[in-house]
């Protein structure tokens, strides 16, 4: 089975939903004047996040703002 049958048995293979998926990948790969503007698909997860969902997970250092010794040379 040569390369091209083996890509089409695989797109043939695809549920609907990543088929969009597929044709803005093609076009990255393969990029033609007319098709130079591709649109960016939209993330299908509307899920919004709260602010402070996870207090305390992230600890900073409290000299994290301090340029370090080594990039001194540099300012």
């Amino acid at each position: 089975m040569s390369l091209r049958q083996e890509a089409m048995t695989a797109v043939k293979l695809l549920p609907e939903d990543k088929l969009p998926q597929l044709i803005q990948f093609v076009r990255f790969l393969n990029p033609s004047e007319k098709e130079a503007s591709v649109p960016v698909l939209k993330s299908q997860n509307t899920a919004r996040r709260t602010p402070g969902e996870f207090p305390g997970t992230v600890i900073m250092s409290d000299d994290f703002d301090e340029t370090p010794d080594c990039f001194e040379e540099y300012l």
